[in-house]
């Protein structure tokens, strides 16, 4: 079992409480990976620069695949993409 912190974020998480080696997929809500790791520790911190919404977070270890829900809400990503620099 794992967490996400903090969730809604705005682009940055981390997962904790994982039992290493895991692969730690995000997918946005056309099914899409925008995020693909391999993880050899017991917590990841991620960063990705996404539009905001609601993505799903996959951890899989051996067998096993568990799948949160995590939001990402408004973040500079969104605001140089709305307006110009």
């Amino acid at each position: 079992r794992f967490t996400v912190t903090p969730n809604p974020n705005k682009g940055e998480f981390t997962v904790y409480g994982l039992q290493f080696p895991v692969q730690i997929i995000v997918y946005n809500s056309l099914g899409q990976v925008v995020h693909d790791a391999t993880v050899a520790s017991n917590h990841e911190t991620v960063s990705m620069n996404l539009e905001s919404g609601i993505y799903f977070l996959h951890v899989k270890s051996n067998n096993l695949v568990q799948t949160k829900k995590i939001i990402i809400q408004w973040n500079i990503y969104n605001l140089k993409k709305h307006f110009a620099f």
